[in-house]
C-alpha cells in the first residue's frame, strides 16, 4: 500500500514526467483490481486543481475506477466530473468526455444526467 500512496502523491507533482508515469501505472493497476479505487476521494479533489495536468489525471483515474464503485462514491462526484465537459483547457474537456464511455458502461442509469450535461454545455 505504501507504493500505491507514493504513486498517488506523484499525481500532484510539478514534474510532469513523474506525474504521467504515476498516472500510467495507476491506470494499469486500475484494470487489475480495486486497489486504486480506494483513492477515489483524492482523485475527486484533483478536479479542483488549478493545474490542468492534475485535473486530467483525476478525470482519467475516476473514469478508470468507476467499474469498482460498489460504494457508489461516484454518484456524489458525477456532477463535479461533468463540469469539466467545458473545462477551460480543451484537452481536459476532451479527457472528461472520453471518460464518459467508462461511466456509461458502469452506470447506464447515468445516461440522462450525462446527456443533459452535454446538451447544456
Amino acid at each position: 500500500m505504501e507504493h500505491m500512496e507514493n504513486l498517488v502523491s506523484l499525481l500532484w507533482s510539478k514534474d510532469h514526467n513523474a506525474g504521467c508515469a504515476a498516472l500510467r501505472r495507476l491506470e494499469e493497476l486500475s484494470g487489475e483490481s480495486d486497489a486504486v479505487y480506494l483513492y477515489t476521494d483524492r482523485f475527486a479533489e484533483m478536479l479542483d486543481s488549478k493545474s490542468s495536468y492534475v485535473r486530467n489525471r483525476g478525470l482519467l483515474l475516476l473514469a478508470e475506477n468507476v467499474q469498482w464503485d460498489e460504494e457508489r462514491k461516484m454518484d456524489r462526484i458525477l456532477d463535479k466530473y461533468l463540469l469539466h465537459v467545458v473545462d477551460e483547457k480543451p484537452i481536459t474537456a476532451r479527457q472528461c468526455i472520453q471518460g464518459l464511455r467508462n461511466m456509461i458502461s458502469a452506470r447506464p442509469e447515468w445516461i440522462p444526467r450525462i446527456k443533459q450535461a452535454m446538451e447544456n454545455n
